[in-house]
């Protein structure tokens, strides 16, 4: 019996437990159905505008002299005389004198052509007194008037007397002349880039004295694809006035600062870059190193900040970043390259937050955006962040713009903590309280004073 009772207890209990296990699943309530909410794709927004936008075409070129000149002697002679000035790197004005020749023998020159001058007139007096001789023979013999030309009235004589004052002359002023081109004067307002000259040198016609650069004006030219051209206004090109021609930015650099002058475009050269096949236009800059206040210079137009401006001159021969300023889009939105997508799609977001996806129209493309012209609307709201599978309609959710957190103001940094010297120092230095110093005129008798 005890062994059927134990055999039999743990087969009540499992089965109690089966029970009870059954009552609790058979108890529990039912789960309902529910539909799923999807509350569409999280994504960035930024809202366009249809305004108007100026184009700037950027190019490299390489800044040159509009004159460079070789300045040397028309005669020839030693050099007697030369500009202390003559460096390379100094400057001239136009007229200014360089060096002058040993004109001496021209001087001379210029004595002898007088005394020929003073003869010939001589001779022509004389010659003036023989027809006037003449004359009276001739109507003495009760001649009639004597033909034009006639030998007996000594024409011929008389006309080349006169011919020889006129040669006589025209040496005299060839002399002059000559005497006048021993000094050597600077053709242009310039910069010294090269001199060969020196004191006492005998130099011939056509010897290098020095080599001057024109710095009223400098000269770029750079390389610009041709698809560009129609945004450039280039003067006797479609009606473009001289004084029209698009305005340029010219940007020198100088370690962390850039020269900066403002330029124009003054004419397109007649044939392409030969390497790219670019057109080649040339931009000119008005007294570049700042030299004449009379000047009209254009204002300056730049993106830098003042203190990225350097006071130094441009330099010849410097290879110059350019920004040329060309026409206006008067309607077009700029769009950033972010949310550009196979180079003519951007995806908007519709006013009931679904996604279109439009086709756009590019006019102009620039370093970080591009302007389009064609298919967006003033106010549309375009995606710039990325989405994994863009479908044309699905539900969008725009996310809260960001917030930048503010910044703490730095703590004021305590004050360092004296050291042993500052403090004794101070102290040495630190006036006694005014109580101190009226008891010490009462100090107590010393024992040696009580006795």
């Amino acid at each position: 019996m005890r062994k059927v009772i134990r055999v039999l207890l743990p087969l009540v209990a499992l089965g109690a437990g089966i029970a009870v296990m059954v009552a609790l699943v058979k108890s529990k309530p039912g789960a309902k159905k529910k539909a799923m909410d999807h509350r569409g794709t999280l994504v960035e927004v930024q809202t366009v505008k249809m305004e108007a936008h100026s184009v700037d075409v950027y190019a490299n070129g390489t800044v040159a002299a509009e004159y460079t000149q070789v300045v040397s002697p028309e005669v020839g002679g030693r050099i007697i005389w030369l500009n202390d000035d003559i460096e390379v790197g100094s400057r001239f004005q136009a007229k200014e004198k360089v060096a002058r020749i040993d004109g001496r023998d021209y001087y001379l020159a210029i004595q002898q052509q007088k005394a020929a001058v003073d003869s010939a007139r001589t001779a022509l007096e004389i010659e003036q007194g023989r027809r006037k001789i003449a004359e009276r023979e001739w109507k003495a013999m009760g001649g009639k008037t004597a033909p034009k030309g006639s030998l007996a009235l000594r024409e011929p004589q008389l006309r080349t007397a006169r011919m020889q004052i006129k040669a006589a002359r025209s040496g005299l002023l060839r002399s002059k002349l000559t005497a006048s081109k021993t000094l050597v004067r600077a053709p242009f307002n310039g910069i010294v880039i090269d001199k060969r000259a020196s004191l006492r040198q005998l130099v011939m016609p056509g010897t290098p004295l020095i080599t001057l650069a024109s710095t009223d004006r400098f000269l770029v030219e750079v390389s610009v694809p041709l698809r560009r051209l129609d945004w450039i206004k280039v003067p006797g090109i479609d009606g473009v006035k001289a004084e029209e021609g698009s305005a340029v930015e010219v940007r020198q650099s100088v370690g962390e600062k850039y020269v900066v002058r403002m330029g124009r475009v003054i004419r397109m050269n007649a044939r392409l870059d030969p390497r790219g096949r670019m057109a080649q236009l040339i931009i000119s800059i008005e007294d570049p190193l700042n030299l004449n206040k009379d000047v009209k210079r254009p204002a300056l137009d730049t993106k830098l900040d003042k203190a990225q401006l350097s006071g130094l001159p441009m330099l010849i021969n410097a290879f110059v970043n350019v920004r040329i300023v060309g026409k206006q889009v008067h309607k077009a939105i700029e769009v950033p390259r972010i949310a550009l997508h196979e180079g003519k799609l951007v995806y908007v977001r519709t006013q009931d937050n679904t996604l279109d996806i439009r086709h756009v129209h590019i006019v102009w493309r620039l370093k970080s955006a591009v302007l389009v012209d064609k298919g967006l609307a003033d106010g549309d709201q375009i995606i710039t962040s990325p989405l994994a599978v863009p479908l044309e309609g699905m539900k969008l959710r725009v996310a809260k713009p960001r917030v930048k957190a503010k910044t703490k103001p730095k703590a004021k940094p305590a004050p360092a903590k004296p050291s042993g010297a500052d403090r004794a120092q101070g102290a040495a230095a630190k006036p006694a309280p005014a109580k101190k110093i009226a008891n010490e005129g009462k100090r107590p008798a010393t024992s040696a004073s009580k006795r």
